[in-house]
């Protein structure tokens, strides 16, 4: 009933007080998983000092212990909108590719940090990374596809105009069609598909070492 079910959420409450009042990081995780896991549309928990937070304001706080931080930067940015920002509690303001930038710094596996930078990047967009270099949402699919994330050759192509390029792994620049070749060399997503897409104007598709092929000949 919703006096049980309220009287319940009330206890769980009272007990994630308690254990945020150690204010370890440990006994964070039970207020973020209470956040995600809630029914209301707009979650808040008590912290011990007495402030009501929601999942955003929870998670600047993961942040600030520094634990796992990959994971509570990329939850954080997917939490913000474009043109959205959050205030670290080291000062900083963040918008979600600042979040993603910092992910991506911070972890040894980041190809799925760069994933998710290009599918939300729009194409006139970039993002400085720490370490100075300066990708648009292109160059962060080859970075995903460069830590093994094949899947991604295929989204590359797919949203590539026909007259873009990009500077592939091994520095070939490549262009649309080529791009869903190598897609198809390695073999992922709908073989099909990718074919109908090389073949869309009803042509052929010139590869990297020169050679002009058409749909039969590339089969």
């Amino acid at each position: 009933t919703p006096t049980t079910t309220t009287t319940k959420m009330d206890e769980l409450q009272k007990h994630l007080v308690l254990l945020s009042q150690e204010w370890s990081a440990r006994n964070l995780y039970g207020l973020i998983g209470y956040l995600y896991f809630s029914l209301s549309n707009d979650p808040t928990v008590m912290l011990h000092d007495g402030r009501m937070v929601g999942k955003k304001e929870l998670l600047v706080e993961m942040i600030a212990f520094d634990v796992d931080l990959h994971k509570y930067l990329d939850l954080l940015a997917k939490l913000l909108n474009k043109g959205e920002t959050v205030l670290l509690n080291d000062g900083r303001v963040m918008d979600y590719k600042l979040l993603l930038a910092e992910a991506i710094a911070h972890t040894t596996y980041p190809e799925p940090f760069y994933g998710e930078l290009a599918n939300r990047m729009d194409n006139d967009e970039t993002v400085t990374l720490q370490d100075g270099r300066v990708l648009d949402w292109k160059l962060a699919y080859v970075e995903a596809i460069r830590g093994g994330r094949l899947t991604e050759i295929k989204v590359l192509g797919m949203r590539m105009a026909p007259d873009e390029t990009v500077v592939y792994l091994d520095g070939r620049v490549l262009d649309k069609k080529q791009v869903l070749v190598e897609a198809l060399f390695v073999g992922y997503g709908d073989a099909s598909e990718v074919l109908d897409e090389i073949m869309a104007d009803g042509g052929t598709v010139t590869l990297y070492d020169g050679r002009v092929l058409d749909r039969k000949q590339l089969l």
